[in-house]
């Protein structure tokens, strides 16, 4: 094998094993939050926190923090927030387990002191580092996505269908006590020495701590100048439509799992499509169709399937679409993402009135904006690999 092929083939795998590693180090992670999440505040209730007041803490501190690990680690060894990430689920579901063995009286457990701290007041501890351990990990397998994804989004879409399907049989698994802590601890440890080993990609991001201008970024991706600071806005704000319309996906227990693979699928194919037939293209149609699908008039459930699918095929080109206005900083963009997801979050938690006309109305506004501020991508020049094993070429 000539070494120019030779070092092209290594490079390739080291991707592809980063790929996979925080593929299945995010199940694992999401699983463990959400286990600890239903496991705890379904069933009881600590200091008035309940499960809406626990999602709430959880969501604001794993979606919140994002942006600020992003932008320090976006040009730093990311794997570094991938390890510390997984660590600190570690540490919290370990607390978890090792509480009632510290209780002298576990029939009583609400009302022990451990290390001069209520009982209660541990469980919101663990709460709180389980979801900023959550917060480092994503910022490191988003940075890898979209870092390593070569100017295709499909490999957002790939890392992060699994978080679903994590979530789901985290939470039904935790409410449902189906298993203590002991395997997934082990599990996780798994995931630990993954991202120790191929948690890189191959390759740091490029020493360049700085934002593009808009003008820089617009002109870079070939987009209109007359509204360049409006555009990344817009795709911002669709969003934060998907986001407030998410939550009514998920009818009942019944149909966790169902949707949950829905999602799943919807996200790999997303990014999939995206690459193939184009970001406007597939974003603005996957929403329409899913607005149709979720209009209630239809009487059977495949349309609600399809109306799933369509929905979530519009996360991986809404993440990429927005970091193509900014493609040296992807740490801030991920962490802009899930600030969006988090506002979106707040106001369908702080009781905004949801029905059924917000919800297709919110799909059609959703995909019109990614119609508007999707850039259209250029055609990247193939990356070079020179023998002495050295990326040369366009950036991505």
């Amino acid at each position: 094998m000539e070494p120019l092929e030779q070092t092209k083939n290594t490079y390739s795998a080291k991707t592809t094993l980063s790929l996979l590693t925080y593929m299945m180090v995010h199940f694992g992670v999401d699983f463990a939050c959400f286990y600890y999440l239903m496991g705890t505040f379904s069933l009881y209730k600590y200091i008035g926190m309940g499960p809406t007041e626990g999602f709430l803490l959880y969501n604001t501190l794993a979606f919140g923090l994002q942006l600020l690990i992003g932008r320090f680690f976006e040009h730093r060894s990311y794997r570094i927030a991938g390890l510390i990430g997984v660590l600190l689920v570690m540490t919290g579901l370990g607390i978890n387990l090792a509480l009632p063995m510290i209780c002298k009286d576990s029939l009583v457990l609400e009302y022990q002191i451990i290390c001069g701290i209520p009982f209660a007041y541990w469980k919101i501890i663990i709460l709180v580092i389980m979801a900023v351990g959550n917060a480092f990990f994503h910022v490191a397998g988003g940075i890898d996505s979209l870092y390593y994804g070569n100017g295709k989004s499909k490999r957002c879409g790939l890392f992060v269908a699994p978080g679903a399907l994590g979530v789901s049989m985290g939470a039904y698994t935790g409410e449902n006590l189906i298993m203590d802590e002991v395997p997934i601890l082990c599990g996780l440890l798994l995931g630990f020495v993954l991202i120790f080993t191929y948690g890189d990609g191959g390759q740091e991001p490029a020493e360049k701590n700085k934002f593009q201008s808009y003008k820089e970024s617009v002109n870079k991706i070939g987009a209109s100048n007359r509204l360049p600071a409006v555009l990344p806005c817009i795709c911002f704000v669709a969003i934060i439509l998907r986001s407030y319309i998410g939550p009514f996906q998920k009818v009942s227990l019944t149909v966790l799992f169902l949707t949950a693979l829905c999602t799943v699928f919807g996200k790999v194919m997303g990014g999939v499509l995206a690459d193939g037939f184009g970001d406007k293209a597939v974003g603005g149609i996957s929403l329409i169709i899913s607005a149709i699908c979720f209009t209630g008039i239809w009487s059977h459930p495949l349309p609600t399937i399809i109306g799933i699918v369509s929905f979530n095929m519009a996360m991986p080109i809404t993440l990429y679409g927005l970091y193509q206005y900014f493609p040296e900083n992807p740490g801030t963009v991920f962490g802009l993402n899930s600030f969006a997801l988090l506002i979106g979050y707040g106001l369908y938690s702080g009781g905004i009135w949801l029905g059924t006309y917000t919800v297709v109305a919110g799909s059609i506004l959703a995909a019109v904006f990614i119609v508007i501020s999707v850039p259209r991508r250029k055609k990247e020049k193939t990356k070079r690999i020179t023998a002495r094993g050295e990326l040369n070429g366009a950036n991505t």
